[in-house]
């Protein structure tokens, strides 16, 4: 398994977020929590060398717990919606966050949360910011700019001091991408 998890501390993982996530959409929380622990069985099965884990995974997950959710994760999209549609997006939600987010494996999903705001509210306090978004598990930062306050030339500035300052003082994983915006818009209507 990849950065540092075995298989079953993965599972646990996508286990777990997928379960705060349906908690905050009321969703099924039961679900996504057995789909989250059983979807990477099948990469357990000695007959599974030859298939996809998705495939070897679904039956085991089905005969065990009669879970229909197991196969939402690693497969091409299915020609019909899986049974339980929302928990299956927030499946693949938490996969993909333990996957990719820096630091979720260790510290925890109220962790990850607290980090991503310290990095929205480090960046808020730079000159001119109006509105700071987190996106891509962290790996992407979209600076929103007041345009009276911030001419095209300090965006060029602000998106290297903001890319220093992440390095300094801010732990992650890979590259952060930073991307200062400043827009006009004008809208006018002929009637």
């Amino acid at each position: 398994m990849n950065f540092g998890q075995n298989l079953m501390e993965h599972s646990v993982e996508v286990a777990k977020v997928s379960m705060y996530m349906a908690q905050a959409v009321d969703a099924n929380v039961g679900v996504v929590k057995r789909a989250g622990i059983l979807h990477e069985i099948g990469h357990l099965e000695e007959t599974s060398r030859r298939r996809p884990p998705h495939h070897a995974g679904g039956p085991t997950g089905q005969a065990l717990r009669g879970e229909p959710g197991c196969r939402v994760l690693h497969r091409p999209p299915p020609p019909r919606p899986p049974l339980h549609v929302p928990e299956a997006h927030l499946l693949e939600a938490a996969e993909n966050l333990a996957l990719s987010a820096p630091g979720l494996h260790k510290e925890g999903l109220e962790r990850y949360i607290q980090h991503m705001e310290f990095v929205e509210k480090m960046v808020l306090g730079f000159k001119g910011v109006r509105k700071v978004y987190a996106m891509k598990a962290g790996r992407e930062l979209l600076v929103l700019v007041d345009t009276e306050a911030v001419d095209d030339e300090y965006t060029v500035w602000l998106a290297k001091d903001i890319s220093e300052r992440l390095e300094h003082e801010v732990r992650f994983s890979g590259q952060v991408k930073v991307q200062v915006v400043r827009e006009t818009r004008v809208t006018d209507y002929a009637t």
